[in-house]
């Protein structure tokens, strides 16, 4: 549900002292070994302040045949 979405992504709020961009697709992509992943979807400045650059969490989807967008 297409309204659903724009509902939850419209209600998202950044907080924490830190963006984890990289450990947070590496969770992802952990978390869904084995089972079936369309792709993963990051809003983002691109800008990771903490744990794995984006492009490492990048490699490692590409890796997995997960696209990145």
């Amino acid at each position: 549900d297409l309204a659903a979405v724009r509902d939850t992504v419209a209600g998202l709020k950044a907080d924490g002292p830190a963006s984890r961009l990289g450990d947070g697709v590496s969770a992802v992509l952990k978390s869904f070994r084995g089972g079936s992943l369309a792709a993963v979807v990051v809003l983002t400045d691109g800008v990771t302040t903490a744990g794995d650059p984006l492009p490492v969490a990048g490699r490692e989807a590409a890796r997995a045949g997960v696209p990145l967008y």
